[in-house]
């Protein structure tokens, strides 16, 4: 046995050594071709590996890492995925990615594990991580601390086709985290970008973006910014955009901004707390006013002070409005208006409204729900206040709560499913109003770092889910990852125990792991767990 596996051994190597030689006489590409064989077992491409101890002149293996992203983005091609390892990557030269992936083999740039970090603070220009003229790009799970330079961005994409940016975490850009221009099919999915001028930028014509389950807040301006740009090139309108289950908070301007932004769909949004707008449609730079849209199953709720929940000015017409909860504080009106009730021309209804106050304001006048209604807007909206609405809306949880008017009050007709949080739409008779469908079913969050988002109660450790005493039959939902400890169940209690869910705990697609698990007393039912 041993004889004929040298054999097969040597005939593997052979033909390693004709496939090198054919790529050579191809394209000359020697360097690449000792990489392939070096790494064979890839078939989509190869997998590299950055360290923070690494070396440039390593072959970029696993046991001799390149130190460089810079080297990295340098040598791959389509189907290459990059793994940096956990450290602090100082970058002071720009990092530019010009080679291009295709649909079916991108080019992956990920973080391999917790605590990767790309600091561009020392660069000192705008863009110190760019995608610039390539397409099928992938930057996924890295922090990155942009450049303090007047203008800067954490992550930009220019001319940028079919590109994914997920599960970053982004910080500090005097203009935007987040930014891509000139781009089609771009994808900003569960990162999560805070403390910049703006959170997410999509610009100059970048037709068919999704943004969705990202988390943008603490941003001096916008949430999220959408701006067609007549003057950047293209046709000046951002089109087809999917805008789905983000959280847009304490933004210190708007939660979203959407200049020249048609035929776009936004839905399941959470946007509360932004000090100017919540939603904001209309004309400025784009080619067009935002018309056409449709806005539906979001929760936006406006702080005293500000301008309105939604505005539509300078001409934004034609779009709709359903199933939304749109509360305010103060005499803040749910919908502002720069045309007069004669030239609006929007759809809205089904819609949870303030119950007392201006709902609507126009270029001629205020109107109370009353008012509004007699001009053919939201005659089957419901009204309520926050407090009879959520559930603990001074811990920023804006789920609905018991009793709550949202509850079972919306139409079928122009829903979605998924909620925000991934549960099933609708749970009741109808769909709930806003982005959260009630459940009377209790969940209890677990995640490493105790960090849940706005999902209560959380916890670190499955077995303070095991301990709680807020009741004997309930679900715990488990963030994907290894928990260090040994599982007892020792009460009379029925609990549903899922793993595998991602940070924002919309989406189970992993799994979880503990020690071992006893189970003195009680029952559990558990899916995506590996108990070891």
């Amino acid at each position: 046995m041993e004889k004929k596996s040298n054999l097969v051994m040597v005939r593997q190597d052979f033909m390693r050594v004709l496939i090198c030689l054919f790529f050579l006489l191809l394209a000359s590409g020697a360097a690449r071709c000792l990489n392939l064989a070096h790494h064979w077992a890839e078939a989509a491409g190869i997998i590299y590996y950055v360290d923070v101890n690494g070396n440039d002149a390593s072959d970029g293996s696993q046991a001799a890492p390149w130190k460089t992203i810079n080297h990295a983005v340098n040598s791959v091609v389509a189907g290459d995925t990059v793994l940096i390892n956990p450290g602090t990557h100082l970058v002071s030269q720009q990092i530019s990615i010009t080679s291009s992936g295709t649909a079916s083999n991108p080019i992956t740039f990920k973080g391999n594990g917790t605590g990767v970090v790309v600091d561009l603070r020392g660069y000192d220009g705008r863009n110190g991580l760019e995608i610039y003229f390539s397409d099928y790009i992938v930057i996924d799970n890295l922090t990155v601390y942009a450049s303090s330079v007047s203008g800067s961005r954490g992550i930009r994409l220019t001319h940028a086709e079919g590109c994914v940016i997920s599960n970053n975490t982004v910080s500090g850009a005097d203009h935007a985290n987040l930014f891509c221009s000139l781009s089609d099919y771009v994808t900003f999915i569960n990162n999560e970008a805070f403390n910049g001028a703006i959170g997410i930028y999509v610009a100059d014509s970048s037709d068919y973006p999704t943004v969705k389950g990202n988390r943008l807040y603490d941003n001096t301006a916008i949430g999220l910014h959408m701006n067609g740009d007549i003057n950047s090139g293209g046709d000046g309108t951002i089109s087809y955009a999917m805008v789905d289950g983000n959280w847009i908070y304490n933004n210190g301007a708007t939660g979203i901004n959407l200049d020249g932004v048609t035929w776009s769909t936004f839905q399941n949004n959470l946007v509360y707390g932004n000090k100017y707008r919540g939603i904001a449609f209309f004309q400025g730079d784009g080619a067009v006013p935002s018309n056409d849209n449709e806005a539906y199953q979001n929760t936006i709720i406006t702080p005293a002070g500000a301008y309105y929940g939604i505005g539509l000015n300078y001409g934004a017409n034609r779009n709709s409005f359903w199933n939304n909860i749109i509360l305010t504080e103060g005499s803040v009106p749910s919908f502002s208006s720069t045309s007069s009730t004669s030239e609006l021309a929007i759809t809205s209804n089904y819609n949870l409204l303030p119950d007392q106050g201006q709902v609507a304001e126009t270029s001629n006048g205020g109107f109370v729900l009353s008012e509004w209604q007699s001009l053919g807007y939201d005659t089957q909206s419901v009204t309520g206040t926050i407090s009879q609405t959520f559930q603990n809306p001074s811990g920023d949880n804006y789920q609905l709560k018991a009793g709550s008017p949202a509850i079972d009050a919306g139409t079928p007709d122009h829903s979605c499913t998924p909620d925000i949080l991934g549960n099933t739409r609708p749970a009741g008779t109808a769909p709930d109003m806003g982005a959260y469908e009630y459940t009377s079913e209790t969940i209890i969050y677990i995640s490493p770092d105790g960090d849940c988002g706005n999902h209560t109660p959380c916890y670190s450790r499955i077995q303070e889910g095991f301990d709680w005493e807020g009741g004997t039959a309930y679900t715990i939902r488990v963030e994907q990852g290894s928990y260090n400890e040994e599982l007892v169940l020792n009460s009379d209690r029925r609990i549903d125990l899922y793993g595998g869910w991602d940070k924002t705990f919309t989406t189970q697609s992993a799994t979880s792991g503990a020690k071992s698990l006893q189970i003195l007393d009680g029952s559990i039912s558990f899916w995506n767990l590996v108990i070891q």
